[in-house]
């Protein structure tokens, strides 16, 4: 393809979309093709699927002292800090 001086190309590039529009067109096909999860009973096949797994027990304890320090944190900056009274003056 030839460029010309200012950067567009002298062909419209109708080739080139239609050969893109065509490998995309037998890659949908093919996906439609491919088994899915959904088809073979959706989220419910997966679900406990991790019970029992030493590491997925770890990382769920990880996760939830990560997310109680967060709300800690949270908490702390939303929490006004208590002020001691001034002490009172005698008149």
């Amino acid at each position: 393809m030839k460029v010309q001086r200012n950067g567009r190309h002298d062909s419209n590039g109708l080739n080139d979309l239609e050969e893109r529009v065509a490998r995309l067109e037998a890659e949908v096909a093919s996906l439609k093709q491919a088994p899915s999860a959904v088809a073979d009973g959706g989220w419910e096949s997966i679900v406990g699927i991790d019970k029992g797994n030493p590491f997925f027990q770890e990382m769920v304890k990880a996760m939830k002292r990560h997310r109680d320090e967060d709300y800690s944190q949270a908490r702390s900056k939303i929490r006004p800090k208590k002020r001691r009274r001034p002490a009172a003056t005698a008149k």
